[in-house]
């Protein structure tokens, strides 16, 4: 699979991350050119959208076998959280933070609540998105094949 960003073949996988599902792993892999990271998989569109659908997408067997599921690991989540908004401050303090692929929304909220964004978030995700929601977030749906028609920096 070639980075879905520059087309590169080349990739170096990672030692930590990746994904599980249908008895098949998918490691993180970073691109040798641009140095995104990603799931290197062969999954079609519909057996990604699938995933996202499926409530143990977010337990431990698929977080790349990670001993906790998301909600279990709020805590990691936030210092990851911290870390990206601390420096995302530097630049612009407080205004509006949109989330893309936000899960369950622990970014968002983190934002919203630690350091005064108008923090919305939109997740493939609808077992996800019920979870944000019934936390009180501004998160929305967003479907695989939708585009969002603007630039987007994603941080990890």
């Amino acid at each position: 699979m070639n980075c879905p960003i520059c087309k590169n073949p080349e990739y170096q996988e990672l030692d930590y991350g990746g994904y599980f599902y249908r008895g098949a792993e998918y490691p993180l892999v970073s691109c040798k050119f641009c140095g995104l990271k990603y799931i290197l998989n062969d999954l079609s569109d519909k057996d990604i959208a699938d995933l996202y659908q499926e409530e143990k997408y977010f337990d431990a067997e698929y977080a790349g076998g990670a001993t906790h599921s998301y909600e279990e690991n709020k805590s990691a989540q936030n210092k990851k959280a911290d870390f990206a908004l601390k420096f995302i401050s530097h630049f612009k303090s407080g205004g509006k933070l949109l989330d893309v692929g936000c899960a369950g929304g622990y970014f968002v909220e983190r934002a919203r609540d630690k350091y005064n964004y108008e923090a919305k978030g939109i997740e493939l995700s609808e077992h996800m998105v019920k979870f944000a929601k019934s936390r009180g977030l501004d998160v929305h749906a967003a479907h695989a094949k939708q585009r969002l028609g603007v630039g987007v920096t994603i941080w990890r």
